[in-house]
């Protein structure tokens, strides 16, 4: 994918924080849990650990529809969990730059690492 066609779509304020302030106190790091704590959720983001994708590359790694991957990621978009660029047509989400890690997320309050293993049941 070509940066130069790539453009930012707009997220949270304050984009640019470090993962340590991502969750700067317990009520933070409870609600960000909260928007993680669904087992969709849970797929696309283990589908994203691995690199950018667009919604249909999405629901093919999950195994989800389309509505519900577009659902899911308008929830972990304003958490700023996810970001998302345009890439012309299509919108590319990742895991957001400030808490990806290597096979996971850092919150600030915790870390969480997913490991390769079959996909999860659909709730």
């Amino acid at each position: 994918m070509d940066a130069k066609k790539r453009t930012a779509i707009s997220g949270p304020a304050g984009d640019e924080q470090p993962a340590d302030s991502m969750c700067s106190c317990a009520a933070d790091c409870a609600a960000t849990l909260k928007v993680i704590a669904d087992s969709n959720r849970v797929l696309i983001l283990r589908a994203l650990i691995h690199g950018p994708l667009n919604v249909s590359e999405i629901c093919a790694a999950t195994g989800l529809p389309q509505q519900r991957v577009s659902h899911h990621l308008g929830r972990m978009r304003p958490a700023g969990i996810v970001t998302a660029d345009r890439d012309g047509r299509n919108v590319v989400y990742h895991v957001s730059p400030r808490i990806a890690v290597e096979g996971g997320i850092d919150l600030g309050c915790c870390r969480l690492t997913f490991r390769t293993v079959p996909q999860l049941p659909r709730a």
